[in-house]
Parts: C-alpha cells; structure tokens; sequence
C-alpha cells in the first residue's frame, strides 16, 4: 500500500497483485492440508503397523501351545479374527484377505479401517486431501 501512496503502482497494479497473494496463500493452504492429511495417514499407518507387529508377536509365542494342546477353539477364533475372507481362483489357487488389528476388534471393524486407509493413501498419491 506505501507503493500506491508514493504513486509507484496504481491501485488497479496493487488489486492484482493482492489478487496473486490470495491465490498463493489459497494454494499454500491446499498444500498444508494434503501435508496434514498425509501426516495423519502416516501415523494412522504406523500404529496399525505396530499393533500389527505386536498381535503376530503374540500369536507366533502362543501357537504351539495351542496345537499341542490341540486348542481348536483357540485356534479357529484367531484365525477368524484375522482371517477375512477366503476365495477359491478356478485354476485352484487360494486368495486371501487378511485384517490385521487388535484381537478385540471384530474382522469387519479391522478391514474397514485398512479399506479407509488405502482410499487415503490413493488419494493422497493423486494429491487430494483425504476426507
């Protein structure tokens, strides 16, 4: 604005260049937010991952006894928990869908919320905030 007072822009010259500056914080805003988005999808990721590590700690020090005991309940219920779904391909194959979560989340919860954070991460990958 002193430029406009001193007469060294008009204030047509001083609109636009303030025009420019909106558009620029605007745009850095954007940006801030995608940053954000994608920090709180990182973190989201590495608590998961972490739990994740921690249950199969867990099942891996607990699953011979289990079979030695022939512990088939226990067994069954852990790997229902883990265990989505299973899918025969025609050619014989077998795929599978794991949910990795706490054991005190039911499978669907567990497979929602990696279904939520691979949405993020696509769209964080395009450049779109997640929502």
């Amino acid at each position: 604005m002193a430029l406009v007072r001193r007469r060294r822009i008009t204030i047509d010259e001083a609109d636009a260049q303030l025009e420019d500056i909106a558009q620029d914080a605007a745009e850095l805003r954007r940006e801030l937010d995608l940053l954000e988005s994608q920090a709180s999808l990182a973190d989201a990721m590495e608590t998961q991952l972490l739990d994740t590590a921690r249950l199969l700690g867990e099942i891996r020090e607990q699953w011979s006894t289990w079979r030695a005991a022939n512990d088939r309940e226990h067994l069954k219920e852990v790997v229902q928990q883990l265990v989505i779904e299973v899918r025969l391909r025609p050619e014989g194959g077998v795929n599978r869908t794991y949910a990795f979560g706490p054991a005190s989340s039911p499978a669907g919860e567990s497979y929602e919320h990696a279904a939520q954070i691979d949405r993020a991460l696509r769209l964080a990958r395009a450049g779109k905030p997640a929502a």
